[in-house]
């Protein structure tokens, strides 16, 4: 999985229209150190939570069960990294190892959706963390770069997963989840940053 992170981190670059994911992705950062330390993070993480699998009962996340918050957001500088501060970088990671739907092929932009509904369901306490919810007038708004920070994440994740058919290069691949995430960053902005009209729920 690292080997992969590491060769989407070389590729992702030349993929034209990458350059939000790419910043997003802390790939902009010296030596692609801010990257790098969160991939580390995600999988260790991911790979014990496997390990103890069904003994994970009390929460979707290895992080809440052994209640390792405060000893992971201690690890990042308190400004954080990728535009997060560190006190919420460990909620972007309990986004990352929580439940995920089922990958629908060829309908990136609607898995993608799938998976912000999923988190809103199911870890809305983490989610809204990192977005930094902001409840007004029965409307729950969020931050636009927090937004953009989460989607290449989760896009990443994806990514990692997929990996090119044998009728497709890692630049095919790339592009259409690419389009998925600027259609779903429109669509956020489009939605006033507000998640109950981008979700179309009732917040």
């Amino acid at each position: 999985l690292y080997r992969r992170a590491d060769l989407l981190a070389e590729l992702l670059p030349d993929q034209l229209d990458s350059r939000k994911l790419q910043t997003a992705l802390g790939l902009s950062s010296q030596n692609k150190t801010d990257y790098f330390m969160i991939v580390r993070h995600w999988i260790v993480l991911d790979t014990l939570q496997k390990m103890v699998g069904t003994n994970v009962v009390e929460s979707s996340n290895i992080i809440d069960n052994w209640l390792m918050h405060d000893a992971l957001a201690s690890i990042y500088p308190e400004k954080g990294i990728i535009g997060i501060p560190g006190d919420n970088l460990p909620d972007l990671l309990c986004c990352m190892l929580s439940h995920k739907p089922e990958l629908i092929p060829d309908e990136h932009e609607t898995h993608l959706l799938a998976l912000l509904q999923t988190l809103y369901a199911e870890e809305k306490m983490h989610f809204g963390r990192m977005l930094q919810f902001d409840e007004r007038h029965h409307k729950i708004w969020f931050r636009e770069h927090r937004f953009s920070v989460l989607m290449a994440w989760l896009t990443l994740q994806e990514l990692l997963k997929v990996g090119p058919t044998d009728k497709e290069t890692p630049e095919t691949v790339f592009a259409g989840w690419v389009e998925a995430v600027e259609t779903i960053d429109m669509q956020a902005f489009l939605a006033g940053y507000e998640i109950g009209e981008l979700l179309r729920i009732k917040a």
